[in-house]
C-alpha cells in the first residue's frame, strides 16, 4: 500500500498513520450507507432552513435505527471494528 499524508512524520508513527487511514475509510463507509439506505445523496429543498431541519431527520432516523440494531444484539452496519 502506498499512502500519501501531510502529517509529520515525527509527529505520527506510521502505524498511527494507518490507524487513521483506515478509520477514516470507516467514516466514509458509514456516509456511503447513509446515502444509500437513508437516501442522504440527493437534498430535495432549496432553502438552508429546510435543508437543516431535512439532514437533522435523516441524522436522527440514523441513530434511532442505530440504537435499534443494539439494543437487539445485532451486528450495526455502523459499527467501527479493527
Amino acid at each position: 500500500m502506498l499512502l500519501f499524508t501531510t502529517l509529520d512524520q515525527v509527529e505520527y508513527s506510521t502505524s498511527a498513520i494507518m490507524k487513521l487511514y483506515r478509520l477514516r475509510w470507516q467514516v466514509e463507509i458509514l456516509f456511503k450507507r447513509l446515502k444509500s439506505i437513508l437516501n442522504l445523496g440527493h437534498l430535495h429543498k432549496y432553502d438552508k432552513e429546510t435543508i437543516l431541519t431535512w439532514l437533522n431527520g435523516k441524522i436522527f432516523t440514523a441513530i434511532l435505527i442505530d440504537k435499534i440494531i443494539r439494543s437487539g444484539d445485532v451486528f450495526s452496519p455502523w459499527e467501527y471494528s479493527e
